[in-house]
């Protein structure tokens, strides 16, 4: 057999073994996301650290969206359970009725196209100027490449305001299983090679050394 087709055999051979390896998830664990004022106008920042500046950002019948600022690295399951969540929201008259609230995730980060929301009741307590809410809802799926988002909407006629940074709003999620990012077909076959490559040098050389 020639040199030629032993790496292209070793090649196939590592490819097909890394395409099928199977996902080990990483650990369970809860998150929570802060909504920030980084940004002018909606969508806004949603971020797993909060700014350190607290910015109020206007609330109306038009839908303010906070979109994470990366996407999923890989596809993340959060469990079934309770989504709980402090908005630090003024005037103080506006009821919770009057405030509409939906977390789900956009396939980019410019918050346009279909968003995908998490389906629950939804339970929300004033405390102040915090508006508490729980969401119950079944397991849900954060597919690799979207961005998680939060968006609050208020009844038609109703403003407001919300503060946005220094931790002042912020929801937690249920525990999640995230799994490792896919590597694409490309990064797999030019990881083969090289190990193709690496196999064969090592052949050669061996062979050199016991011909002398």
């Amino acid at each position: 057999m020639s040199i030629v087709k032993k790496v292209a055999g070793i090649a196939v051979i590592v490819i097909l073994l890394l395409a099928l390896l199977p996902q080990v998830a990483i650990g369970q664990t809860s998150q929570t996301w802060y909504l920030n004022n980084s940004n002018a106008n909606s969508p806004y920042s949603l971020s797993q650290t909060s700014s350190p500046n607290s910015g109020d950002k206007n609330l109306s019948s038009s839908p303010s969206k906070w979109i994470s600022d990366q996407s999923a690295d890989g596809d993340v399951a959060y469990n079934a359970g309770n989504w709980t969540g402090r908005l630090q929201i003024e005037p103080k008259d506006l009821s919770t009725s009057d405030i509409q609230i939906e977390i789900g995730y956009y396939t980019n980060s410019a918050g346009t196209g279909t968003f995908s929301s998490l389906t629950g009741s939804v339970v929300k307590t004033r405390s102040g100027t915090n508006v508490n809410f729980t969401i119950a809802s079944g397991q849900f799926d954060l597919p690799q490449g979207a961005y998680l988002a939060i968006i609050i909407t208020l009844n038609p006629g109703r403003t407001g305001t919300i503060s946005a940074g220094a931790g002042h709003s912020n929801f937690t999620t249920p525990e999640a299983e995230i799994s490792p990012p896919v590597p694409e077909l490309s990064t797999i076959v030019l990881f083969g090679c090289g190990v193709a490559g690496l196999g064969t040098f090592i052949f050669i050389r061996r062979k050199k050394i016991f011909a002398h």
